[in-house]
């Protein structure tokens, strides 16, 4: 019979794999003090890590469940035949089941969220086995370092996104008691837990569950969350349904808004605001007309942000209606400025609702960009806006994680905009290409553009041999909104035939930006 099922969950290269081996292995001093038979299902095995096909890993999990619940079947049914199925999966897990020793299923694989962790307990729950979790959390540095050297690494991009994302087991929930996590798992604490979950396998509390979604339901009518959540499923279905165009997308996009409205929402139930869970303080239909026009807010950009700031005093009622109604920050842009750019781009990472206004260059009101409004607020110059942004609403997402990692993210970010843009940009690429920049004299803008070449090698040399001698990202081993700015600024000399290949450091590091 299947025993347990073992979730190994982390980061890629953070050593799931390796620990799974040690547990499965009958080599290994581990797996000789368990009394248990182990079936490793390595998902680098089953999707190529480097796969960036999210459906092909939806498919491949859900196929993957599908194998262990048939195996959990079989044993109940006592078939342990494996000639009748074409599954290697199934016929691996059935094989070590004929032998009639219990055993453990590990599952290695990311499974960065909760619900992909929670189907396996559901199906522990299901079969009444036990079930646990082991969580390698080495630190994303270490993690990429050793991405470099695996024989499929995945991409920066998805181990970065990946750690964003990774939610981490909550303790205080009854599935995932039986936790352990740590950057190296201890063998005497992996064997006490498994003990004990294999001593306390989930049980069916159906009958009890039943009982107490009367009172849940009971509670959930005086429940803002549970209102907002009806009404966002009302508007969704609304929306699907009257789209003349795709209908698939629509439905993305309406996800995508009702997602970021109910985490707007929990926000709001998390603060101590009063009466927070009563449905007297607030009227019914303003609170409908409140989450419809918030979500029509959201449907139209894809991505609304809630604000960090709360006034300490305001009622709840004008807390929700200021958030709701609140205009979008505008943003005056010209799209070849590269401060623009990385502007916008940070409005976009960190789902800071916004406006994009593209600048008319015959408009002369309009003397710099890139320009933000907020409310009575105006901020010129990309270092400024960038600073206001990320303190404002950004929490510092993209600076570094303290005062001193801000401050030289910030030193490197004014540089890149001054020096580097004026050297690359202004008097190097600028003349080439653009005819506001060209000098009338051509003997006259020949000489500037050496001149620009000068001082581009100059900077560029800079970087070789200082800020990315040693580290991986300007300001160290963390990749900030600095080498951003300075890619997006460097750039533009590529795409005038300068040759970045005679700084090897810079231009590998330019190709993982880019």
């Amino acid at each position: 019979m299947i025993s347990i099922i073992i979730c190994v969950c982390g980061l890629p290269a953070s050593g799931k794999t390796s620990f799974s081996r040690q547990i499965c292995s009958t080599d290994s001093d581990l797996f000789k003090k368990t009394s248990l038979e182990f079936v490793h299902i390595e998902f680098d095995d089953i999707v190529d890590p480097a796969c960036f096909d999210q459906n092909k890993w939806k498919e491949e999990r859900k196929r993957v469940w599908d194998d262990v619940n048939k195996c959990f079947h079989r044993c109940l049914m006592s078939s342990y035949d494996i000639f009748d199925t074409d599954s290697s999966l199934i016929k691996k897990i059935m094989g070590v089941l004929q032998t009639g020793r219990k055993i453990g299923v590990v599952i290695d694989d990311n499974l960065f969220y909760r619900s992909m962790r929670y189907e396996y307990y559901q199906l522990a729950k299901l079969y009444g086995s036990a079930y646990m979790q082991i969580f390698l959390n080495s630190k994303l540095d270490i993690c990429l370092e050793r991405n470099l050297h695996r024989d499929k690494p995945v991409s920066e991009e998805t181990l970065q996104r990946m750690s964003k994302n990774f939610e981490w087991p909550n303790y205080s929930s009854s599935w995932e008691k039986y936790s352990l996590e740590s950057a190296v798992i201890d063998d005497k604490e992996f064997l006490n837990t498994l003990e004990i979950a294999l001593q306390n396998p989930v049980k069916d509390t159906s009958d009890e569950d039943n009982k107490l979604k009367e009172e849940s339901r009971r509670i959930n009518k005086c429940n803002l969350l549970h209102q907002g959540d009806n009404i966002l499923r009302n508007l969704v279905s609304q929306k699907i349904a009257s789209a003349n165009g795709d209908k698939t997308t629509i439905a993305k996009q309406c996800q995508k808004a009702r997602k970021s409205v109910m985490d707007f929402l929990k926000n709001i139930n998390s603060n101590n605001l009063p009466n927070q869970n009563s449905a007297d303080s607030l009227n019914v239909s303003d609170f409908s007309s409140i989450i419809r026009n918030l979500f029509e807010e959201t449907f139209a950009i894809k991505c609304w942000n809630s604000r960090t700031n709360r006034p300490d005093n305001d009622p709840k009622r004008s807390y929700l209606i200021n958030k709701v109604l609140s205009a979008p920050v505008k943003l005056y842009i010209l799209r070849l400025n590269p401060a623009c750019r990385i502007v916008w781009m940070y409005l976009i990472t960190n789902d800071i609702y916004h406006e994009i206004i593209e600048v008319d260059t015959s408009d002369e009101t309009v003397r710099e960009v890139p320009f933000l409004v907020d409310g009575s607020v105006r901020v010129v110059s990309g270092p400024a806006i960038l600073r206001y942004l990320a303190e404002s609403y950004g929490k510092w997402a993209g600076y570094g994680e303290d005062a001193t990692a801000r401050a030289l993210t910030d030193s490197l970010i004014c540089w890149a905009d001054v020096e580097l843009h004026r050297s690359i940009g202004f008097t190097f690429a600028y003349p080439q290409i653009l005819e506001d920049f060209t000098l009338l004299n051509e003997d006259a803008n020949e000489k500037l553009v050496e001149k620009g070449l000068r001082e581009a090698s100059r900077h560029l040399e800079a970087l070789e041999t200082g800020y990315l001698s040693n580290s991986r990202y300007v300001t160290g081993n963390s990749l900030t909104i600095a080498d951003s700015y300075i890619a997006s600024v460097i750039i533009q000399a590529e795409g005038c035939g300068f040759n970045l290949e005679m700084w090897p450091k810079v231009f590998s590091w330019l190709k993982r930006r880019i």
